[in-house]
């Protein structure tokens, strides 16, 4: 599939001027890079052509009146327009391009004519109902969602066009990244089962975050899913009625089970970026009853919080007591902050870090932030989760966290569920 998730030149087919259209705004998202303004933003690099009997130019690119009028080579076709579809997709399988995204949202009574005419042949096909790909590195954005996110190493396959879109607007730009999108649709030729495939043996991808709404081939995918899971964390969101027997066979091919969108991707991004750990938590706060909510919230969730040996805080002779949650006041300077979390840290009783902080300053947050950064340097073997640096007087913190991976959560929920999925999920 590298001409899938790399290629070189791609053609739209049967796209409009209708600047609201599908075709009209992936193409302008693949050729401007996004459709508002970001600054991950970027063009396409490679070549790119339209296929079209409405204009002469849509978007600046000439229009072909057939595939076969293209004198180059081309590795990816997105075929929009129903009515000639077998027509146009004739002329795909004659010019060998490779992958194929059928577009449009129902293919009546054409399914097993289009197995056919694939038979045996190079082409293969994605959809019907495909959406479109997504991958950071090559700036290979051919979806119609309006803004993209950072590059980062979580990829995503969805089966749902609603639920992909969500992902790509909810969570773009700064809060989380991923690597490669695919909403692959309806599973005409290639599906779920050989997309993760590829995802398992991808390099660049270190954790997959998977919604499904139905698998045709249940035997083919639980194969494939405990392969995939030996390599990497698999994280699974089953749409459609709640059915544990989905649940209880992908649990047992060691997949991590979710159940809302949400918790799929802080899952997916908390165990691509940190490492696994033993089930000992150690709390800093700058706040009591924050620290209070957050152990109560790990005591529900089975996590034990451990404190350091007091010999060992002993022998530091630092002019402190120990508790966990452990407290710190915000005027306590920030190099005496770091030198008694250093302690901490050394001693093996505490295997995992939750930083939460109430804002209180500016400037203090951005400081916090960047003491947090030299410890994850210095302890690298420990996981470091953060809640209380998103928000509109703290971004430049949670950016110097995301310099270096270190996930902020919104909530103590979200951040006591991603820590215990460190802990408890032993994916190989």
């Amino acid at each position: 599939m590298e001409s899938l998730f790399n290629p070189k030149s791609i053609v739209f087919i049967g796209i409009s001027r209708e600047e609201s259209s599908a075709g009209y705004q992936l193409l302008k998202n693949l050729t401007k890079g996004c459709t508002f303004y970001s600054k991950y933003c970027k063009p396409f690099q490679g070549k790119v052509f339209v296929v079209s009997n409405d204009a002469e130019y849509i978007l600046g690119f000439k229009c072909y009146p057939t595939i076969n009028k293209i004198p180059e080579q081309v590795d990816v076709a997105f075929i929009f327009d129903l009515d000639p579809l077998l027509k146009s997709l004739v002329d795909c399988v004659k010019k060998n391009i490779s992958y194929v995204f059928l577009c449009s949202e129902t293919i009546p009574k054409t399914e097993e004519k289009i197995k056919k005419l694939i038979y045996k042949k190079k082409t293969r096909i994605l959809g019907y109902s495909a959406g479109g790909i997504f991958v950071s590195y090559n700036n290979l954005n051919a979806v119609a969602a309006p803004i993209v996110s950072r590059e980062g190493s979580v990829s995503f396959l969805s089966q749902s066009e609603d639920l992909f879109y969500f992902a790509l607007n909810w969570h773009s730009e700064d809060y989380f990244s991923f690597n490669k999108l695919v909403q692959y649709g309806k599973e005409i030729d290639i599906d779920v089962s050989d997309l993760l495939l590829y995802l398992g043996n991808d390099n660049s991808t270190k954790s997959i975050a998977l919604f499904v709404d139905e698998i045709k081939d249940g035997q083919k995918f639980l194969h494939i899913a405990k392969e995939v899971a030996k390599k990497k964390p698999l994280i699974i969101l089953k749409g459609g009625e709640k059915d544990n027997i989905y649940d209880v066979a992908f649990k047992q091919v060691g997949a991590y089970v979710v159940h809302s969108p949400e918790e799929l991707f802080e899952i997916a991004h908390i165990l691509a970026y940190q490492p696994r750990c033993e089930n000992a938590l150690c709390i800093v706060t700058n706040s009591k009853s924050m620290g209070t909510l957050a152990q109560n919230l790990c005591t529900s969730n089975g996590i034990i919080l451990s404190s350091p040996k007091e010999n060992l805080l002993k022998k530091s002779n630092m002019p402190f007591v120990v508790t966990n949650p452990l407290v710190v006041s915000s005027s306590m300077q920030i190099d005496l902050q770091k030198q008694m979390l250093d302690v901490i840290l050394k001693d093996d009783s505490v295997k995992c870090v939750l930083f939460i902080q109430v804002l209180q300053s500016k400037t203090m947050i951005e400081e916090y932030a960047k003491m947090i950064l030299q410890l994850k340097k210095e302890h690298a073997t420990k996981p470091f989760i953060c809640v209380g640096f998103s928000g509109k007087y703290s971004d430049k913190a949670k950016l110097l966290l995301d310099s270096d991976n270190i996930l902020d959560f919104l909530s103590l929920e979200e951040a006591v569920r991603a820590t215990r999925s460190l802990m408890f999920y032993k994916y190989k």
